[in-house]
């Protein structure tokens, strides 16, 4: 009997050891339990209470997940799935040690390696942030611990930039300590009040903005990080996947 319950449902990164496992009984179709990979802990993961056994999964995505004792997987898929330091996705045995990446066929096709001993050994995080920002995040234990190393700036370019919000944003501390924030020094920016027309209910009314212009440097930073960390989703990089930075390569040269 099918479990309405559980069936045709998405818990994706969802932990559901709280549940009641006699809720789990029957036969579950077309769900998604399936789990990324977290900070500090290989998958497979227990996401299912205690108890729950004799359940059969049907064309569910078990992925990273341990499933329990006595139940069984049809036509669905239950596979160990680590983002290894080329940044793609690879199927790992149960020590986590990767196997073959889940694009091989696409990677096989442009001449990338497919053999874990060609992973790189470390994640080497790149980084495109503001000066501004980058001064005062250097020290920041919350920014630091990104990096296994201090990142090194490897590049920069400084350019003239212009922003302009409306005057209602500006008059709010914290939207002029955004912008002021990203310029080199925002005691010599240029600020001044502009004036455009907009289209409001039919009529033409003139409103006013605020425009800051100065000096904005903005770095590519470089060194040996992480991907990602435990309570932190994610932040920006700018690093590309091999597979991805070959594929553009050949794009842009027609091969």
């Amino acid at each position: 009997m099918t479990n309405k319950t559980y069936s045709f449902k998405n818990f994706m990164d969802q932990d559901l050891r709280g549940h009641d496992p006699k809720g789990f009984a029957g036969e579950i179709v077309g769900t998604c339990f399936a789990q990324q990979e977290r900070p500090g802990e290989l998958p497979p993961y227990d996401v299912f209470p205690a108890g729950v056994t004799g359940v059969t999964f049907v064309r569910c995505n078990l992925d990273n997940v341990r499933v329990p004792d006595g139940c069984t997987v049809e036509k669905g898929t239950n596979k160990v799935i680590r983002v290894m330091n080329d940044l793609d996705d690879w199927r790992c045995n149960e020590k986590g040690e990767p196997i073959e990446p889940m694009n091989k066929a696409e990677r096989l096709r442009v001449g990338i390696s497919c053999d874990p001993k060609d992973i790189p050994k470390d994640f080497i995080r790149e980084e495109v942030i503001d000066k501004a920002e980058f001064d005062r995040l250097k020290t920041d234990p919350d920014f630091l611990q990104w990096w296994d190393e201090a990142p090194l700036i490897v590049d920069g370019q400084t350019r003239d930039v212009v922003f302009q919000v409306p005057k209602t944003d500006w008059d709010r501390n914290t939207i002029q300590a955004a912008v002021l924030g990203r310029f080199d020094d925002a005691h010599k920016t240029a600020v001044a009040t502009v004036s455009r027309t907009v289209l409001d209910d039919g009529e033409l009314k003139s409103v006013q903005d605020v425009q800051v212009s100065g000096k904005v440097t903005t770095y590519r930073i470089r060194g040996k990080g992480k991907v990602r960390l435990s309570g932190v989703k994610w932040r920006p990089y700018v690093n590309e996947s091999l597979f991805i930075a070959v594929q553009r390569e050949r794009e842009a040269y027609g091969d």
